[in-house]
């Protein structure tokens, strides 16, 4: 029952950061920065997830997790727009929704195959803290 607590935390989180993200992508010119902070605190909360056993400590970085991935999913839906217009945005929002559906569904099936040849879900959350830090390289 405490560990349900940390699904509640990630959507705090969340909530927080698109709100957040809202009045961040209103007020700078640059913004591209806050989508690269984002995705960096993102990949490190992923690699300190593993090391965690604290529920306060998780939670916390749970709940950090969930903001930043809050603030990149209003960022990345607004830059979009921006770029693209609103009479010519909607492919590639679907487009940037499929690819948010396959690691959807890529992130379990990884993280179960860590579990069951390397005995340990530690070395997939690195391995995704390592692809997010290099999906910020090109922004």
């Amino acid at each position: 029952p405490e560990l349900s607590f940390l699904f509640v935390a990630r959507s705090i989180g969340y909530v927080l950061g698109s709100l957040l993200g809202g009045v961040i992508f209103d007020r700078v010119d640059v913004t591209h920065a806050p989508l690269v902070v984002g995705n960096l605190l993102c990949a490190l909360g992923c690699a300190t997830l593993p090391s965690l056993s604290a529920l306060p400590s998780l939670a916390a970085a749970i709940s950090t997790q969930g903001a930043c991935m809050g603030l990149l999913d209003t960022g990345g839906n607004v830059l979009l727009i921006w770029l693209q217009g609103p009479t010519r945005v909607e492919p590639y929002m679907q487009a940037m929704h499929a690819a948010f559906a396959i690691g959807a569904v890529a992130s379990p099936l990884f993280i179960e195959w860590a579990l069951t040849e390397l005995r340990s879900f530690a070395p997939a959350f690195y391995s995704i803290a390592a692809f997010l830090a290099l999906c910020s390289l090109p922004l």
